[in-house]
């Protein structure tokens, strides 16, 4: 094999510019020597360079779409979430969120799902406890009424057995 010689040199044959490379072969009493014709090389690196911004520019296209695509997806999911608190925020409490995800978008959806869950029994909590209180309320006014009610029925009759001249029931009606 003929010795290593990494020194190319432009030279003209017949008019064409060409790069050269000469080598010595160690076994004969030989010279090899490589012609590339510079037009050969200048072509192809232009088809290089064509392929290269072509490429460039289809992975730049790709790169939106799948961007694009990416970004829809995580804004509809958020926008998905924003209408269920709007929901929740007009008292709509029984909403179902479709959750499949479990990423940091998938935890704001169960962290929102289990606080309504949450409310709801809350709300829920409050309204029995104020029910109970409402009642509690009602049976003591009742229990003041009742003894006012029976003394007025009372002092009602003892009246009429007074005026229809009765005074017997006037005298049980006092009693009582």
């Amino acid at each position: 094999w003929p010795a290593s010689s990494d020194s190319w040199s432009e030279v003209t044959v017949q008019k064409q510019s060409y790069y050269m490379n000469q080598a010595q072969l160690d076994s004969a009493d030989w010279s090899l020597v490589a012609l590339i014709p510079q037009r050969e090389i200048i072509q192809q690196s232009k088809q290089l360079e064509s392929i290269i911004l072509v490429l460039s520019f289809a992975a730049v296209i790709a790169i939106f779409i799948v961007s694009s695509a990416i970004s829809k997806y995580y804004t509809n999911r958020l926008s998905y979430l924003t209408e269920m608190m709007h929901e929740v925020q007009n008292g709509e409490l029984d909403i179902d969120l479709k959750i499949k995800e479990s990423d940091e978008i998938g935890d704001l959806f169960h962290s929102f799902s289990y606080m309504t869950q949450q409310l709801k029994l809350l709300m829920e909590e409050k309204y029995r406890s104020g029910k109970a209180v409402k009642t509690a309320q009602l049976q003591a006014l009742r229990a003041q009424i009742n003894p006012h009610f029976l003394y007025n029925t009372l002092e009602l009759i003892n009246w009429e057995a007074i005026d229809h001249n009765v005074p017997e029931i006037s005298e049980i009606a006092k009693s009582l």
